[in-house]
């Protein structure tokens, strides 16, 4: 995957350089390149706080670019990162924070100063934009037909389409089915048309049912299954299983033992005589995701009452001057 990462810095400076927005044009935009090369000629006046940010957000430009190895991490677990460009964000942010005590640095930050950089950045990014939507309709076209609907990754949406492209299950006008693939789960693209259909099935029985057959919550989705027949057996759903300890299922309101085919569908056992049932699954939250997001929290509030203690510290020093 990264054999042929070819994001190097010279590719950086000239995507920002262009302002370019769009799939393959990650960058910085030419308004924060232009600030960052500025802030070297007024490094001096920065704190010993701010010069380890700039050095920091600088360093990070050049790890997200191909200067950085990362061909030789493509078989570690950092390979869960994909595209090392989107460090990029972090990034941005840090220069920005630069950006800013630059611009103070350069007494810019007054009313008229601030009203002659906001008008040739809003200038450029409407340029930008414009440039973008002119490339996007040249490059691809309005979603209009069933065939473009079902393959939509090429496609552009207006209001027209808006509502079929949301949801790419929804039974089209010639009887068919949206089955675009996209990310699904490996064993399960050998079934995904029936899995799209929203079919359920029970030894030979099968049946595809509807939208409004089916609800969805938050973390939760429940089908209403009506008429089934009077069999007892395994019932598939049109649900793929990940991780089977990261699901509940509850029949009719009671918690039963959730199964998993070859698909990777889930299954219940549903007994005999038992034909109009409820059926909701209900996805448990891992519990390392909730110490990540307990530990972002925490982080985030250390960080507000640190920014709070810096002002009050500021302060506090400005009135023992004055």
């Amino acid at each position: 995957m990264w054999d042929n990462y070819d994001y190097s810095p010279l590719k950086l400076i000239q995507l920002s350089l262009t302002n370019a927005i769009g799939m393959d044009s990650e960058n910085i935009g030419i308004v924060l390149l232009l600030l960052t090369f500025m802030s070297v000629c007024f490094g001096r006046k920065m704190s010993i706080n701010m010069k380890k940010i700039y050095v920091t957000s600088v360093l990070l430009l050049l790890f997200v670019t191909n200067i950085f190895p990362w061909m030789l991490l493509q078989h570690t677990p950092l390979k869960v990162i994909q595209f090392p460009w989107r460090f990029l964000s972090i990034g941005i942010v840090l220069l920005s924070v630069c950006a800013v005590v630059t611009l103070n640095n350069m007494h810019f930050l007054k009313i008229g100063s601030i009203v002659l950089i906001i008008i040739p950045s809003l200038i450029v990014m409407i340029g930008s934009e414009q440039n973008f939507i002119t490339s996007e309709k040249s490059m691809y076209h309005v979603a209009r037909s069933d065939e473009d609907i079902a393959s939509p990754w090429d496609k552009l949406i207006d209001f027209n389409n808006y509502d079929e492209m949301l949801s790419m299950n929804q039974k089209t006008d010639k009887n068919t089915y949206f089955t675009y693939y996209d990310y699904s789960k490996k064993n399960a693209k050998e079934n995904l048309e029936s899995i799209f259909n929203h079919e359920v099935s029970i030894g030979s029985y099968r049946k595809s049912i509807s939208n409004k057959d089916i609800e969805s919550g938050y973390q939760e989705v429940t089908y209403k299954l009506r008429e089934l027949p009077s069999d007892s057996g395994r019932l598939t759903l049109p649900f793929v299983i990940y991780d089977k300890n990261n699901y509940n299922v509850y029949l009719n309101s009671r918690k039963v033992e959730l199964y998993e085919n070859k698909y990777s569908q889930l299954q219940i056992y549903k007994d005999k005589n038992l034909q109009n049932i409820d059926v909701k699954v209900k996805y448990i939250v891992p519990i390392k995701y909730k110490i990540a997001s307990t530990v972002s929290l925490v982080v985030v509030g250390i960080c507000i009452l640190l920014l709070l203690y810096i002002r009050y510290k500021n302060r506090g020093i400005l009135y023992v001057r004055q």
